[in-house]
């Protein structure tokens, strides 16, 4: 599975209302953070205000989602 990493300055409530115009979407709590699909296998999930990560599975962003954040070794070996 491939997980894509985007950092940069998001406009987190512009991005989410334009999630909520998908009528599939889906939003379901994992840990701390919220798990965003359109209702197929393709997950996205805000990790801090400047952090986005998509993934083709649920299963590989949740990997990164519980991977040490500190531990750049466990997250590459995702």
């Amino acid at each position: 599975m491939i997980v894509i990493a985007v950092s940069g300055k998001f406009d987190k409530t512009g991005i989410l209302a334009l999630v909520a115009l998908d009528k599939e979407h889906q939003e379901t709590p994992y840990g701390s953070y919220t798990l965003y699909s359109s209702g197929s296998d393709e997950y996205g999930a805000f990790v801090n205000d400047n952090l986005l990560v998509f993934s083709e599975g649920r299963g590989a962003i949740e990997k990164v989602l519980d991977a040490d954040p500190t531990d750049l070794e466990s997250i590459a070996a995702i």
